[in-house]
């Protein structure tokens, strides 16, 4: 299995690159941090480029590169201090839906009758995995000598 990145995927890379460095800069990220901001331009460009539909199929309106170049993609977000931002938050979200689920279904949703169970066991996986919202806000606080 070859797991070299073929000279299209690496162009790819390196115009994800050039495009977060020019729409994602620090003070921008700084800004979200500082002041809650939530700029629509990264986003915009994202849409246009055709990176939130890169890996559906082009009968279905997106670019059809499959998987391997969406993981490119976002690897390249996840280098940028927006990515931080975003996993924080989708932490802190998931935990709260989680503890929500619990309450509303008591003691049932520990149980393998509930679906619940494996919502919390999938949050507590992925916070293990990607680290804790608590871990990126404190990455992105040493990354902006906060």
């Amino acid at each position: 299995m070859d797991f070299e990145i073929a000279p299209e995927q690496q162009d790819l890379v390196d115009s994800v690159r050039a495009v977060l460095a020019q729409e994602c800069p620090t003070a921008l990220v700084r800004d979200i941090v500082e002041n809650g901001s939530a700029p629509e331009q990264p986003w915009k460009s994202a849409r246009e480029l055709g990176w939130t539909s890169i890996d559906l199929p082009e009968a279905l309106g997106g670019l059809g590169l499959g998987f391997t170049a969406l993981g490119l993609v976002v690897e390249q977000h996840g280098r940028t201090l927006a990515a931080s931002k975003a996993k924080a938050a989708a932490s802190d979200c998931q935990q709260l839906v989680c503890k929500e689920a619990i309450q509303i279904h008591g003691g049932m949703g520990y149980t393998w009758e509930s679906d619940v169970q494996l919502f919390v066991k999938r949050a507590k996986t992925l916070e293990a995995l990607f680290g804790t919202g608590r871990a990126h806000r404190q990455r992105i606080a040493a990354l902006l000598d906060l």
